[in-house]
């Protein structure tokens, strides 16, 4: 039974992107807001996943005595869960977003669309999710992560939050725009996805590049080896990296992940599982990040928008990271604005590509080849 949590994090204050600064917590403004719009949604969700499985193993019997001995303890489970969600107020329990677990750092600007974003408050600005960049004036992120009044820049060709690094690009958000569908107190819904039009052009170069996105409709196997990036907690209970992190999550098929000893019908055929070994996960301050999928010998495409956890734990066995399914709303993104004719990769066309990963991330995903462990 895990509820899923939204990954957005606020934590680390910057004056300038790259500068160094020391961590302060959430302004105790935003703190609130997110406390009383996602408490509640966690927990409705967490019941919803939960009563799933007990309704399908009672075969729909709303008399619980009729309830097997599994499901009756569930059930006394589920109110239990409930009842300390109820009274959690910990921070933890009202962040979106989260880093890494189980990750390693990145080789510096390996993945060179992975984007920082952050909102302005008090003066200062704050990580609060990833992104991708696709197009030189367009970033993908997930809505949860801007559905709320705040000013937003992004940060490119970033690597270390906390120091400059000499490649980093810092532009604002011109204009969000998140899917009309999207239900901020029905994560499991879906529509979990955003655009943000830049204030200004990126420059392209070895350490700033766009992201490739797979075809319209595009359904990835099970176990195909994709890799999660973010600033996000390493742990449930941690803090932020400093460091752009990465880590293996393959990716869990929707036949899969949709089952009882998954997440059952909390995940839905717009998304996308990857994960679940109870080792490697996305966290809080990941949200809208990339899930990066490999597609040729060195080549990635983004094929998910990260968006939720289970509130059991972010690396909760079994419960794999759900993504936005990117290649569900092709058709959405490009209806926003981008250009939908470039930039092109190898394909069954033979399309041309203008960037590939060193050869030292590469290697992270051939061990995805392996036998996975769930």
């Amino acid at each position: 039974m895990g509820m899923c949590k939204p990954l957005r994090h606020q934590r680390k204050d910057m004056q300038d992107l790259g500068e160094e600064t020391a961590m302060s917590p959430r302004p105790s403004d935003l703190t609130s807001l997110i406390d009383r719009r996602k408490r509640r949604l966690w927990i409705q969700i967490e019941v919803l996943a939960a009563l799933d499985q007990i309704v399908g193993q009672s075969r729909l019997s709303y008399d619980i005595q009729h309830f097997t001995d599994t499901s009756r303890k569930m059930f006394h489970l589920l109110l239990l869960a409930s009842l300390v969600l109820l009274g959690q107020c910990r921070e933890d329990f009202a962040d979106r977003n989260g880093r890494v677990v189980g990750g390693t750092d990145v080789v510096k600007n390996s993945w060179p669309w992975q984007v920082t974003l952050q909102y302005l408050s008090g003066g200062y600005w704050y990580h609060t999710c990833g992104g991708s960049l696709i197009r030189t004036n367009w970033v993908l992120t997930a809505a949860h992560c801007v559905d709320w009044s705040a000013t937003f820049r992004v940060g490119l060709g970033d690597h270390n939050l906390y120091q400059g690094d000499g490649t980093e690009q810092v532009i604002g958000v011109d204009k969000v725009i998140y899917h009309s569908r999207w239900d901020a107190n029905n994560l499991a819904s879906g529509f979990d996805i955003a655009v943000l039009r830049l204030a200004s052009h990126a420059v392209l170069n070895q350490v700033v590049q766009l992201a490739y996105l797979p075809g319209d409709g595009a359904i990835l196997p099970n176990d195909h080896p994709c890799v999660v990036t973010g600033w996000g907690y390493t742990d449930t209970y941690g803090s932020v990296s400093p460091i752009l992190q990465q880590a293996p999550l393959p990716v869990v098929s929707h036949e899969v992940c949709s089952t009882n000893s998954y997440w059952g019908s909390t995940v839905k055929n717009t998304m996308v599982c990857a994960g679940g070994n109870g080792i490697h996960s996305g966290c809080f301050g990941d949200s809208g990040g990339p899930l990066n999928c490999q597609v040729g010998s060195g080549y990635y495409e983004v094929h998910g928008v990260t968006s939720f956890v289970s509130s059991l734990g972010c690396n909760a066995y079994l419960k794999p990271t759900v993504f936005t399914r990117v290649s569900a709303y092709i058709g959405w993104i490009f209806d926003q604005g981008p250009d939908p004719k470039w930039p092109r990769h190898p394909g069954p066309a033979g399309r041309e590509v203008a960037y590939q990963v060193p050869a030292q991330s590469r290697r992270l995903v051939s061990l995805l080849h392996c036998k996975s462990d769930r």
